[in-house]
């Protein structure tokens, strides 16, 4: 598109913006040292400069420098580079550069190559050249990070890349070379070459070349002047009073440069009116023209002294033609000359375009384009900024309104906090102007405010505390009367205000324009501050600017409307609008604002305003009433028809719209290729607050026109007929205007009031709790939060909005509606209105989109749209479910659980007819109202469950459960609510009551078993077993069975209750198979004392139980494997091998009868462990496993425990062997260490020792002895003397003599075993006398010793003689003859063996002559003693 095609669709009327963008901004500062001192700083007096650039291809939609510009501030011997975009954030994009020894000439250009963007300064002493690499050969613009930041050309600027000599020259001014500078101009040649004219007050111009860049660095330095005899012409015509003391007539004023094909040319405009053209190539001077020529009405002006003529230039749609534009400033008149630059036939020549003639102001700075010229003046201390086509007409911009000195009071507020809103919430005030007053504020505490990288919370902090120290300074600490308080409070904050608004009055001086000619966005560049001028609509241009709105451009508005007649009506009521706002006070406005916001109805407000407008204000103006009113109705009677006029606006002002798909976009629908282009437009930080801002500036302009509005219809019927106006227009305006129109007052003041309010920025705490929230109301966020946003700025609430789905659905829009197609766009003019447009709709109240308030839900923005709801509350019709919904959340989290119960109510009374609640919260197409009753309440019960409320979720739960069917699905899932959180308030029998209200088997069974476990866990135990549990008792059962065996038995025990339940209810074998259960589960699972002690309890509870069973029944089911309930593993520990692998639970059973005395059994395994635990010394003794009656023995024995030992034995029937065993081995220990044995005592104390018959002077070692013998006595049975023989054995095998009493008794018992045991063990000295001991009591010597009874004879019995043992032993000791002891004992034991042999042989001998005589005399034979042997 041609430049001037686009600029003829530039918008007529324009608004400022306040940009303060450069609060955010971190500076990199950098310092180099130019010339040799201050010298230069003292001579010259330079003016602040500032301009901008932008970039060749900033209106290409698929450009890498779309929507990117460049802008500059000087001042003295300071740089200031910012470059900016619409479309992403820019990293190290501030830079600011200290020349020190140096004045910087406000002549800085900017000049684009295909590989670099170039940046010219000129001093009055230097010339410099910044190189930096252009966009396009860096990170492109499609590939921005998730937050739209990329490096700025600036990013990697560095002092050596300043200082490099190729690109640094300071001037020669040594002799005759001294120079003057006095304004410079400076370009970028074809060739790549920088030139610099700098122009001398002497008239000569100084031009230095720095070669292109990488070719060595080659500086050359010339100096261009007129020949001496052109000079001395021309001092002779010029009058001496022009060319006014040593200055020359033709020095230059203001001077330009341009390159055409090999040449350069430097273009100055002069102190004698002329235009001069200098060839760069040649070093001449090419043209000389008088700019009075040009002027028809010059005869007054030929004297006239030129001291402020400025020259700018500008290229045509083709970009070849050279357009000058120079300000020329007379005494009387100021004036723009439009000229072309034209090389015709060979000669260069000047075609006058344009005469303009401009205010009679002071000119700032201006910029030219093909059609237009834009300008910004200052008179006095206000600020003007206007522009004109070439046909003249000049248009003021509606430049933003400095804040007033003085602060109004709304009632009943604080000092404080109304001047905080002014200064920080208000955005009238940028953050170095309040750290400027603070830092004065501050001049009498240690302390000093940077004003670069400013945090707007730090710097709020800083003042309230700076303010309070003044407060207290002033009071010197004594006590002070609250009213006095106040009054030195509100003295205090007006003072700081004053200073912020003086500072802001200087951060606010313009000091320089430039538009964007691709884009068309004007930017005004003032000290430091930036505004753009933005477009208004011709809604806004009819009330900011009635004057310069012309019946050519109503008419045509209104023939697009279709209301070719409207036009005058629109142009009076233009009129009576800007008549009501110059009547109408400030006092009014504020107060106007402060009713609507506490809710007060429009119509009503503005009738006091138009009251006080045709009376009061009338009076105090000086104004009669009569002469206010006449001239009001004689504009009302200038009315055709003033009912469709006003509707005519109203449709303009409503942007209603009931289809929702018309404010809603679908980003599926988009192709890659549209994403791609429209992905990062305006997202970055600056679009954000230009959209933002401009939204809320629009919806101040329309609050006031329709307040104005409204006033105009209050008007219209207080003057009546006065006024022309038939009763039936009246009563149309009362039944269709004015309800209307108030409507709109509240939209507007709605989305106004929320333009303004600030983002917070969320703990990461509040945004978990948040997610949990969304995911309880099962609401998806990711494309509402995309990740909760970091706010990098005081950003506002709008700002949030758009950097997240809002923008998104903006792009959108966009794109399908094509206004991105084509290859350009001016984004300024065309794309960024139908964006803001675009997000008005989108926060429009009166809509059913309600996406602005679902995201700042999820953004967590709650106390800023609780603010927003409460506006709307009142009047708005749409939304209403939906809004009560949201209020409620905000409620919820601002821990007001009744009020957002409240809200929930209310709420619930639209669900059908609104999209958010039935097809975002609810998610159902069923349209049945109870149905979406029932699942509503879910929905918020979840959500209040979220934060802990179980008394208010049993409120909305019964709300629902009396408006639900009996057959809806989701009353079982509401009667489980209501126990739930009555088992939560501890409330048993009203959960009881809803658990068995529960008509769903499957729930019911899940509350039974929650209700069990909790009441066990909580100890009510009691209570527990008190319920009814009607069809419900083998439920409990089963559910407390089953929990019991699934959980762990250290941390749960559900086997307590159970066995209380059956014994309650009188069923004792189930409570002893509970209790053996527990027990038989402790031993296995649980290691421990503690556990073999509750292990005995349960055994011992278990046989009470069954023994008052009958005997007959006294038996119970031992479960080996069982197969838990799978609900019931929930939270118990996994069952796993050695491998650490889950181990597969077997489904097969296996059944054990159990009796009572096997429980007695193992009880008394237990009992006698506990002992053995009690008397041990291992700390290992309570682990491991179940221990068999073997391995209990054993350990009773190591510790001396023999009468536990005895008893265990003798309960399972085991051998007394390895008791004996060890009693014998404790005995012989004993003897052997002297009775000095430690615990000796203990465990001898442990048994039963009383009935041995102690004394005070027995040893440990008699009493030992003594038990053994006991033990032996007791336990040995006739023809059983095994007890003996273990015992001897032992004592044989230790090596320990046998006690006689011991000897004596085996010997009388069991001679034969006796005998073969001291033969087995070598003992055959004792064997041997043992034998001869023996026979000599068969032959009848002792024979009592060995219980024989009676001596053998011829008449006694059968006597048994071990001889196979004796005849062992005689070999034995047969072959032993090296000792004489034994030899002699062998000799004995031969001896009394022949000798028993021969009485033997006698014996037998006598028994049969007996038998014989006998036989012979008939007598039959008795039997006598005949000797047996073995």
């Amino acid at each position: 598109m041609a430049a001037t095609e686009r600029e003829e669709g530039m918008m007529s009327c324009l608004s400022e913006l306040l940009l303060f963008n450069s609060d955010a901004f971190e500076w990199k500062d950098l310092t180099i040292n130019i010339g040799d001192g201050q010298s230069a700083l003292q001579d010259v007096q330079v003016p602040d400069g500032a301009s901008g650039f932008t970039y060749r291809h900033s209106d290409h939609v698929d450009s890498a420098t779309r929507n990117r510009f460049i802008y500059w501030r000087s001042s003295k011997d300071t740089l200031e580079l910012i470059e900016d975009s619409l479309d992403g954030n820019l990293c190290g994009n501030a830079v600011r550069i200290h020349m020190q020894g140096s004045v910087i000439l406000p002549t800085v250009t900017v000049h684009e190559t295909h590989a670099n963007v170039i940046i010219l300064v000129t001093t009055v002493n230097s010339v410099l050249r910044l190189v930096f690499p252009h966009p396009s050969r860096m990170q492109r613009v499609d590939q921005y990070a998730s937050d739209c930041t990329i490096s700025s050309i600036f990013a990697d600027i560095s002092i050596a890349s300043i200082q490099d000599p190729a690109n640094l020259y300071t001037l020669d001014q040594t002799g005759s070379h001294h120079h003057e500078i006095h304004t410079s101009s400076s370009c970028l040649t074809n060739e790549g070459e920088a030139l610099f004219a700098m122009t001398t007050r002497k008239g000569s111009i100084i031009l230095v070349k720095l070669t292109a860049i990488g070719l060595g660095g080659i500086v050359s330095q010339r100096e261009l002047s007129q020949p001496l005899g052109m000079s001395r012409l021309l001092s002779g015509l010029v009058p001496s009073v022009f060319r006014g003391g040593q200055d020359s007539t033709d020095a230059a004023l203001s001077v330009c440069m341009h390159s055409l094909g090999q040449d350069t040319f430097i273009i100055s405009v002069c102190k004698d009116h002329f235009l001069r053209i200098w060839s760069c190539k040649n070093q001449e001077c090419i043209v000389s023209s008088s700019l009075l020529d040009f002027i028809p009405d010059k005869s007054d002006i030929h004297d006239a002294v030129a001291t402020g003529h400025i020259i700018k230039k500008a290229y045509g749609s083709d970009n070849k033609h050279l357009i000058l534009g120079v300000y020329l400033d007379f005494p009387d008149r100021c004036q723009f000359m439009l000229v072309q630059f034209l090389q015709q036939n060979g000669k260069y020549q000047l075609k006058k375009l344009a005469s303009l003639y401009s205010p009679k102001d002071t000119l700032v700075d201006f910029c030219l384009s093909e059609q237009h010229v834009w300008t910004v003046w200052t008179s006095g201390a206000e600020t003007i900024a206007k522009y004109t086509d070439l046909k003249g007409g000049w248009k003021t911009v509606s430049l933003s309104v400095n804040p007033t000195p003085e602060v109004l009071f709304p009632p009943f507020l604080e000092s404080r906090e109304v001047y905080l809103q002014e200064i920080f919430d208000s955005g009238r005030f940028c953050l170095q102007s309040i750290a400027r007053a603070l830092n004065i504020c501050q001049r009498s505490i240690d302390g000093h405010i940077t004003e670069t990288n400013l945090n707007p919370n730090v710097l709020r902090k800083d003042v309230i505390a700076a303010i309070e120290n003044e407060i207290k300074h002033r009071f010197g600490g004594g006590e002070m009367d609250q009213n006095e308080y106040c009054e030195i409070q509100q003295q205090t904050w007006s003072n700081f205000y004053t200073c912020c608004h003086q500072y802001h009055e200087v951060a606010n001086k313009p000091v320089g324009i430039f538009v964007d000619i691709n884009t068309q966005m004007p930017v005004l560049i003032k000290k430091n501050v930036v505004s753009v001028l933005r477009p208004c609509d011709i809604l806004e241009e009819v009330y900011l600017n009635p004057e310069q709105c012309s019946m050519v451009k109503l008419e045509e508005f209104t023939q697009m409307q279709d209301e070719h007649t409207l036009s005058q009506d629109l142009i009076t009521i233009s009129k009576i609008l800007k008549l009501i706002q110059q009547r109408i006070s400030c006092q009014d406005i504020a107060s106007f604002e402060h009713n609507l916001f506490h809710q007060e109805q429009a119509d009503i407000l503005v009738e006091q305003i138009a009251d006080s407008i045709l009376v009061g204000i009338s009076e105090q103006q000086g104004i009669s009433q009569s002469e206010i009113t006449n001239e009001i109705s004689q504009a009302i009677l200038n009315f055709v028809d003033p009912i469709k006029a006003i509707l005519l606006i109203l449709n303009m002002l409503d942007l209603t719209d009931e289809n929702l798909e018309n404010s809603m976009m679908d980003e599926n629908g988009l192709d890659a290729t549209d994403q791609m282009l429209c992905g990062n437009l305006f997202k970055s930080d600056t679009a954000l607050y230009l959209q933002a801002a401009t939204l809320g500036r629009i919806a101040e302009n329309r609050l006031h026109f329709c307040r104005d509005l409204l006033i105009l219809q209050c008007m219209i019927q207080r003057l009546g007929m006065q006024a022309g106006i038939s009763l039936d227009t009246l009563e149309k305006l009362q039944r269709e205007c004015v309800p209307r129109t108030s409507m709109l007052v509240h939209s507007y003041f709605a989305v106004w009031s929320f333009s303004r309010a600030k983002a917070t920025q969320v703990h990461s705490n509040t945004v978990e709790s948040n997610q949990r929230q969304m995911a309880a109301l099962e609401i998806s966020t990711t494309q509402h939060t995309a990740g909760q946003r970091v706010l990098s700025r005081c950003q506002t609430i709008l700002e949030l909005f758009l950097s997240g789905v809002g923008g998104q659905q903006i792009r959108t829009k966009l794109v399908q509606t094509g206004c991105l197609s084509p290859a350009k766009c001016t984004f300024w003019t065309s794309v960024f209105p139908l964006a803001v447009n675009s997000l008005l709709r989108l926060v429009w109240p009166n809509s059913p989109n309600f996406l602005l308030a679902e995201y700042l839900v999820a953004q967590c923005q709650f106390h800023q749209l609780q603010e927003y709801l409460r506006l709307l509350s009142p009047w708005c019709k749409w939304n209403v479910s939906s809004r009560k919904f949201i209020q409620g959340q905000c409620y919820l989290n601002s821990a007001e659980p009744y009020k957002a119960l409240d809200c929930f109510q209310q709420a619930a009374h639209r669900i059908a007819d609104e999209n958010f609640m039935l097809h975002k919260l609810l998610m159902t197409e069923q349209m049945d109202g109870q149905h979406l009753d029932t699942l509503y309440y879910l929905k918020v019960i979840r959500l209040f469950e979220q934060f802990c409320y179980p008394d208010l979720v049993i409120m909305l739960a019964n709300i629902a459960l009396s408006v639900g069917e009996e057959d809806d699905t989701n009353i079982p899932i509401l009667w489980c609510k209501v126990f739930k959180h009555h088992l939560e308030l501890g409330n048993n029998e009203q959960a009881y009551a809803a658990m068995t209200a529960n008509t769903d088997p499957e729930r019911r069974n899940d509350c039974l078993r929650q209700f069990v476990v909790v009441l066990c866990e909580t100890g009510q135990i009691k209570q527990l077993c008190k319920f009814p549990y009607i069809d419900l008792h083998d439920e409990v059962v089963n559910i407390i069975e089953s929990r019991a065996r699934s959980v762990d038995l250290k941390t749960h025990n559900y086997y307590d209750f159970l066995y209380a339940f059956h014994t309650f209810r009188g069923n004792y074998r189930k409570a002893g198979r509970t209790m053996y259960e527990y027990g038989m589960r402790l031993g296995q699972e649980v290691i421990g004392e503690k556990a073999l002690q509750q292990q005995a309890k349960c055994y011992l509870a278990a046989m009470n139980s069954l023994r008052l069973v009958d005997t007959d029944y006294a038996w119970i089911v031992k479960p080996v494997c069982i197969e838990p309930n799978r609900q019931d593993m929930i939270g118990a520990s996994p069952k796993r091998n050695s491998d650490g692998e889950d181990k597969i639970t077997q489904g097969k059973r296996q059944v054990e009868v159990i009796e009572l005395d096997q429980i007695e059994k193992e009880y008394l395994l237990v009992t006698a462990r506990l002992q053995y635990i009690k008397h041990s010394t291992d700390p290992a003794s309570a682990t491991g496993p179940t221990l068999s009656a073997h391995e209990t023995v054993s350990l009773l024995v190591s510790v001396g425990l023999f009468d536990v030992a005895v008893t265990v034995c003798q309960t399972f029937k085991l051998s007394l062997q390895s008791i004996l065993e060890g009693l014998t081995l404790r005995c012989v220990r004993l003897s052997l260490s002297g009775d000095v044995e430690p615990y000796s005592w203990e465990w001898l104390s442990a048994n039963e020792v009383t009935h041995l018959q102690t004394t005070k002077d027995q040893s440990p070692a008699d009493l030992a002895w003594r038990m053994l013998r006991s033990y032996l006595e007791k336990f040995d049975q006739v023809g059983d003397h095994r007890h003996y023989r273990w015992v001897v054995h032992k004592l044989l095998s230790l090596g320990y003599h046998i006690p006689n009493w011991l000897f004596n008794s085996y010997k009388s018992l069991d001679t034969a075993e006796f005998l073969h045991l001291l033969i087995s063990f070598d003992k055959l000295l004792a064997a041997c006398l043992l034998v001869i001991e023996y026979i000599d009591a068969v032959l009848g010597k002792g024979p009592e010793f060995f219980k024989l009874g009676e001596a053998m004879n011829a008449s006694s019995g059968s006597i048994c003689l071990p001889y196979l043992a004796i005849d062992h032993l005689c070999k034995a000791l047969h072959e032993v003859q090296s000792d004489p002891e034994l030899v002699e004992a062998y000799h004995m034991l031969v001896d009394k063996l022949d000798h028993y042999q021969e009485k033997a042989r006698r014996i037998s001998e006598d028994r049969i002559a007996i038998a014989t005589q006998m036989q012979i005399g008939g007598l039959p034979y008795r039997g006598g003693a005949t000797p047996m042997y073995s």
